[in-house]
C-alpha cells in the first residue's frame, strides 16, 4: 500500500499515541501552507482520538458503580439483607460523622470526614443525601465568597481560624492532661 501524499510506502507502524510514524514524518517534512494545515488537522484528529481512548479507559469507575449497585440490589432483595444494610450503613455513617465533628476544632480534616460520613449515610437514607447536597452548596458559596474578598479579609479569616484551632488545642490539652500551655509559655518567656 502506498501513501499518495508522501509518495512512500506506508509502514503501518503506530507509535504510542496511536498515530503512524509515516503520518508524523509527512507532517514534519511538508513545509507548504496547505501541507501544514493538513498536518494540523491530522494532529487534531490524533489528539481527539487520544482523548477518546483516555475517557474509555476511565470507564472503570462506571463499572465499579454498576457492580456496587448490583450488590446493593442483591442485598436489598431479602428482608434480612435490607435490615442488615441499614444497620451497617447507620453505624458506619454515624460513627464517621461523630468522629469528623470531634475533629472539626482540632487540627485535621474534620469537615472532610463529616462529609465522608454523610456520603456513607446517603447510601441508604434520603435525608443524608439532602444534607450532603446542602453542605456542598454552602461550601461552594463560602469558598466563592472568600475568593472574592481582599487579601486583608482572607488573612483575617485565616488568623481567626488559627486562633480558634489554637484555643481548642489549648482546651483539649488542659482538660485531658492538666497542662496549661498558656501558663507554661508565659513562664518560659519570663524565666529567660
Amino acid at each position: 500500500m502506498r501513501d499518495d501524499r508522501a509518495g512512500r510506502p506506508a509502514t503501518g507502524v503506530a507509535d504510542p499515541t496511536g498515530v503512524s510514524r509515516e503520518l508524523w514524518n509527512v507532517a514534519r517534512q511538508d513545509t507548504s501552507r496547505e501541507a501544514k494545515e493538513r498536518s494540523d488537522r491530522r494532529m487534531e484528529r490524533a489528539a481527539e482520538g487520544i482523548v477518546r481512548d483516555a475517557t474509555r479507559k476511565i470507564g472503570w469507575l462506571d463499572w465499579v458503580r454498576g457492580v456496587a449497585s448490583g450488590l446493593r440490589r442483591r442485598i436489598r432483595s431479602t428482608a434480612a439483607g435490607r435490615i442488615t444494610l441499614k444497620v451497617v450503613v447507620a453505624v458506619l455513617g454515624v460513627s464517621t460523622v461523630l468522629l469528623g465533628i470531634a475533629m472539626i476544632p482540632l487540627p485535621g480534616p474534620g469537615w472532610l470526614v463529616v462529609f465522608f460520613g454523610l456520603a456513607i449515610l446517603s447510601i441508604e437514607y434520603v435525608w443524608a443525601k439532602h444534607v450532603l447536597r446542602f453542605g456542598r452548596e454552602r461550601l461552594k458559596t463560602w469558598t466563592h465568597w472568600v475568593g472574592e474578598q481582599s487579601w486583608w479579609t482572607r488573612l483575617a479569616i485565616g488568623a481567626l481560624g488559627l486562633i480558634f484551632v489554637g484555643a481548642m488545642l489549648w482546651l483539649a490539652v488542659r482538660n485531658s492532661f492538666g497542662i496549661d500551655l498558656a501558663q507554661s509559655f508565659w513562664h518560659f518567656l519570663t524565666s529567660q
